[in-house]
């Protein structure tokens, strides 16, 4: 098994997510590997978005919440 170091220098882009200040920003992409996606997000203080995460997805937070609302629930990380 290969094992690969990303960090937020890595991200290829930063998009808007939202339409406030959330950005998020692909690190490994469905064009880069076709098992999952990994992404870093910068979220101001109460910004939010919502998507329906249809493959696999890692969301690195390396500051503040994230809250992942699913159907019987929510977590917090």
């Amino acid at each position: 098994m290969a094992v690969q170091h990303l960090s937020i220098d890595d991200t290829r882009a930063w998009f808007l997510a939202g339409d406030r200040d959330a950005m998020v920003g692909d690190v490994l992409d469905l064009a880069t590997s076709s098992a999952m996606r990994v992404r870093f997000g910068r979220y101001a203080k109460g910004a939010q978005h919502e998507w329906i995460v249809t493959h696999e997805e890692t969301m690195i937070v390396t500051q503040g919440a994230l809250r992942v609302r699913f159907d019987g629930g929510e977590e917090v990380a």
